[in-house]
C-alpha cells in the first residue's frame, strides 16, 4: 500500500517477489492502445470493466500483435517497471511483475481519462456503433468493492491458476496491489479491510457511465 499524498510505503510484504499478474495486464494494454491512437471505446471498455480476454487481443492485432507486446515491455522499461515482463496482452500468458511494479502501473494508467473512465463505474451502458447496434449493459469485475467504497478512483482485477487472484486500486490518496490471493473472498476481504482502514473522504458516487 503506498500513501500518494506523503509519497512513502505504508505497508508491503514480498513487494518485490515477481508473480504472475494476470488480467492487471490489460492495463498496460489500454496505455500502448492510447496512446497509439486506437480509439475503439467498445474494445477499451469491455477489456477493462469485463476483463474480455478478445478485446484485448483485438486492440493488439489493430497495430501488430508482436509489435504491440513489444511496446509493452518498452513503455514497462520506460515507467522503471524493471521486475516486469510481457508476453501477451491479456494477461492469460505467463506476464509477470511485483507489487512495486504494479503500483506504478495503475498510478500511470489512472492519468489516462479513458482509463479512469471504465476502471471506477461500477456498471457500464455502453452504446455500440454499426447496424447491429444495442445497448450493452456491463458490470465490473470488482462491482462488490466499487459498490461498498466509493472513494476508489481506478481499478483491475485479476485471475489465472497461476497468478491467484489480484486486484490493483488506486484510492484519493493511496494505491493498493494485491497479487496471489488463494480466492477472490480473501482477496476481498483484505481489501476490505485496507480501504476501511484508510478512512478517506469519499467522492462522490459513480453507480454508472454512459460510453459511446
Amino acid at each position: 500500500m503506498f500513501d500518494m499524498k506523503h509519497s512513502r510505503v505504508v505497508a508491503k510484504q514480498d513487494e518485490s517477489s515477481q508473480r504472475p499478474l494476470a488480467s492487471i495486464t490489460k492495463l498496460m494494454t489500454a496505455i500502448i492502445a492510447i496512446e497509439l491512437g486506437i480509439d475503439d471505446r467498445y474494445l477499451i471498455d469491455t477489456m477493462l470493466v469485463q476483463s474480455n480476454n478478445k478485446s484485448a487481443e483485438k486492440l493488439a492485432a489493430i497495430y501488430g500483435r508482436p509489435q504491440f507486446i513489444h511496446l509493452m515491455n518498452f513503455k514497462a522499461k520506460q515507467l522503471g517497471m524493471n521486475d516486469t515482463k510481457f508476453v501477451d496482452p491479456s494477461g492469460l500468458g505467463m506476464n509477470t511483475s511485483t507489487a512495486v511494479d504494479i503500483a506504478v502501473l495503475i498510478a500511470h494508467a489512472t492519468k489516462y481519462a479513458e482509463i479512469r473512465a471504465a476502471a471506477a463505474p461500477t456498471v457500464q451502458v455502453i452504446e455500440p456503433k454499426g447496424k447491429r447496434a444495442h445497448l450493452a449493459l456491463i458490470q465490473n469485475t470488482n462491482y462488490a468493492l466499487l459498490k461498498e467504497f466509493t472513494h476508489i478512483t481506478g481499478s483491475k482485477t485479476g485471475f489465472t491458476n497461476a497468478a491467484g487472484w489480484c486486484i490493483a486500486m488506486t484510492t484519493n490518496e493511496h494505491i493498493i496491489v494485491i497479487l496471489g490471493s488463494p480466492s477472490k473472498a480473501s482477496r476481498n476481504a483484505l481489501a476490505r479491510r485496507i480501504l476501511i482502514e484508510l478512512k478517506e473522504t469519499p467522492s462522490p458516487t459513480i453507480v454508472a457511465s454512459v460510453r459511446p
